[in-house]
């Protein structure tokens, strides 16, 4: 399956902080929000994986499980 080229988290990286300021949110709305914010983001850590062959660096970053 192709990757996606817009996830929920670019959206919410984007217009998340505007949006919590412009509405009141219960804190575990704004907890989950911070959480698909920080999915595959160096904030979590991943790894960095080498292609013998040709020597392409593929990072693998973590996701957050809510």
């Amino acid at each position: 399956m192709p990757t996606p080229t817009l996830e929920l988290a670019d959206i919410f990286r984007q217009h998340g902080p505007a949006y919590r300021q412009a509405h009141v949110l219960p804190l575990h709305h704004h907890r989950v929000m911070q959480a698909i914010e920080a999915c595959r983001t160096p904030l979590l850590g991943g790894v960095v994986e080498w292609c013998d062959q040709c020597q392409y660096p593929d990072i693998a970053r973590f996701e957050k499980v809510i």
